[in-house]
């Protein structure tokens, strides 16, 4: 516990008081993962196995916590390497909105796991069935902002790498309408 204490005063002290200090570690990070995407896809899919290998030594949360830590990992270096590629960038407004929609909901979706079970673990059943509650609401939420605004549904759960999540999600399958 003392070092995830000393961890968590590392993070603090380098992102408190100077907000320039994240922007530079992220500079750097863009930097690595742009120069090197073959090492950092590595890193990720060894961040995903251990998940999968600690399952049965270790407690569910610290399960989850690597499982969630690789789809984050995934999902930004997916979208350094995107904005480097070279795309078209006549996207008008409605479709980066759109775009940042989608990107909400991938990111519930991949933390909802690990907030319902650190919920649990917090405040026993009651919290985990308010996070339960809100996360849904905010879901739908978006949901519903993607089918009416966007003439998009998105059906089910997301997860990179075309695979399903392990605690019974499934793939997302886009509808156009």
């Amino acid at each position: 516990m003392d070092n995830l204490d000393n961890l968590v005063n590392f993070v603090s002290r380098m992102c408190t008081g100077n907000p320039s200090n994240c922007s530079h570690l992220y500079e750097q990070y863009r930097a690595k993962v742009k120069k090197d995407p073959h090492m950092w896809r590595l890193a990720e899919q060894i961040l995903s196995s251990s998940s999968y290998l600690a399952t049965s030594r270790m407690p569910i949360e610290i399960v989850e916590l690597l499982y969630m830590c690789s789809n984050i990992m995934k999902y930004f270096n997916d979208r350094i390497l995107n904005t480097t590629s070279t795309r078209v960038k006549d996207i008008n407004n409605l479709e980066v909105d759109r775009e940042k929609l989608e990107q909400m909901l991938q990111i519930v979706n991949c933390v909802e796991v690990f907030v319902e079970l650190s919920a649990r673990r917090l405040g026993g059943s009651p919290l985990k069935w308010i996070i339960i509650l809100v996360i849904t609401v905010v879901k739908t939420s978006i949901r519903i902002c993607l089918m009416f605004k966007h003439n998009r549904v998105l059906v089910g759960s997301f997860c990179w790498g075309g695979f399903p999540r392990r605690l019974g999600g499934i793939k997302i399958r886009f509808v156009l309408h």
